[in-house]
């Protein structure tokens, strides 16, 4: 295999609004290497855009007389700041949780540490650098941090160049932002876009499915009718918080409130789903967090044998409106494993604002709440929930910048 590098080839765009390596270096250095059966020609042009990010795009071609075969692609981009052991960092959550979001310092990376969605380093309060991907289209990115740089690689997966064939790779883009939310939220808009997808329809569906009472387990990551799946549904579904309603309508899961005294000989056998021991309050958390995200309350209990308070779970669900944003507040403290779950869950709908306070712990905490107008701290037991109603005059933006981890 032969290993062609970007130096074949390198445009820089230079317009304005962007940057030049040898006048501005905002990502200067950057390299992209190509593993194939015959030389590949690669260019890159790095043009900043009017929503603040920096696209990178690259090129591919078969300068050749003969097809060639792609084994790998990787992007180097080096990043000027020091990145040292203990800062700390996020890999974004990819489909239906199989890798849900990951924080973790730059100093302790694993076989778990890459994301197929974007990477974000905070360097101190207000100062975050990032790499995302805005497509999937030809490859699938999986974006790291190794040796102060962020790289970007992709299987090859046999793909095959004609001679004379140029194709682009997946769409790159870079950021240094002072604000992880709002960020977040423009990348969503960016993937849209890039995407072509307009404005979404509303939707508010809710009903009845088959899926977890009959069903079987259809992946790992199913919900089950079991506590410890509820926090890790909590992380992997609301950890896409920055596409719902742009990109796609959010999804919490299906409603499971069910214990073994709710079900008949008709449940699905299988692991997890029948027998369990769910107490009402941990049943009260899964209500809770279905209120504030996801346009889509489906449950999936048998409603006939359930029991009447549980019964009553599902109506309290249906009667909340589906909510027009929904963000997790408390992203820097949580994320360490797939179970470490958001507690505190701010959610609007028109003019009306929520908050969702949960201990999906064991013990007893306190959650100071001033700038949501609680001067008293709200102390929850273990595995406990409560949904406040905002009564203030503060917009939903600003509440989201006063109560949001830095």
């Amino acid at each position: 295999m032969r290993e062609s590098t970007l130096s074949v080839l390198a445009v820089t765009v230079l317009c304005a609004g962007s940057f030049s390596f040898a006048a501005a270096p905002a990502w200067p250095d950057i390299k992209v290497e190509v593993k194939a059966d015959q030389p590949v020609a690669t260019a890159q042009s790095l043009k900043q855009q009017a929503d603040g990010f920096h696209r990178l795009a690259i090129t591919l071609s078969n300068p050749g007389q003969q097809p060639l075969t792609i084994e790998k692609i990787t992007v180097r981009i080096p990043v000027a700041e020091r990145l040292t052991d203990d800062l700390e960092m996020l890999y974004g959550g990819s489909c239906m949780g199989r890798t849900p979001l990951l924080r973790q310092n730059v100093g302790t990376q694993t076989k778990l540490s890459s994301s197929h969605m974007y990477e974000m380093v905070r360097l101190a309060d207000g100062q975050y650098l990032f790499a995302g991907s805005l497509s999937w289209r030809i490859f699938l990115p999986n974006l790291t941090l190794k040796n102060g740089a962020f790289v970007v690689w992709s299987n090859g997966e046999g793909k095959q160049l004609k001679p004379g064939e140029t194709i682009q790779y997946e769409q790159i883009v870079l950021r240094r932002a002072g604000n992880w939310l709002d960020l977040l939220n423009q990348f969503g808009t960016a993937i849209a876009a890039e995407n072509g997808i307009t404005k979404l329809k509303d939707a508010d569906f809710k009903g009845w499915a088959t899926w977890d009472y009959y069903g079987r387990v259809f992946t790992a990551n199913d919900i089950h009718p079991v506590y410890p799946a509820f926090p890790e549904r909590s992380l992997a579904n609301l950890g896409h918080f920055y596409l719902s309603g742009k990109v796609f309508h959010g999804d919490a899961d299906y409603l499971v409130f069910r214990a073994a005294a709710d079900e008949d000989e008709k449940v699905c056998k299988e692991k997890f789903k029948h027998g369990g021991s769910m107490t009402m309050n941990e049943a009260q958390m899964w209500a809770d967090f279905n209120k504030l995200y996801g346009n889509f309350r489906l449950s999936s209990d048998n409603l006939i044998t359930l029991r009447p308070e549980r019964q009553a779970l599902v109506k309290e669900v249906f009667q909340y409106p589906a909510m027009d944003e929904t963000v997790p507040l408390d992203i820097w403290r949580h994320a360490t494993n797939k179970g470490d779950g958001f507690e505190l869950v701010l959610a609007r709908k028109g003019k009306e604002t929520y908050l969702g306070v949960f201990n999906w712990g064991d013990t007893p905490k306190e959650y100071t709440l001033a700038p949501f107008g609680k001067p008293e701290p709200v102390e929850l037991a273990g595995r406990h929930s409560v949904i406040l109603k905002y009564d203030g005059k503060h917009s939903f933006a600003r509440l989201c910048q006063e109560l949001q981890s830095r």
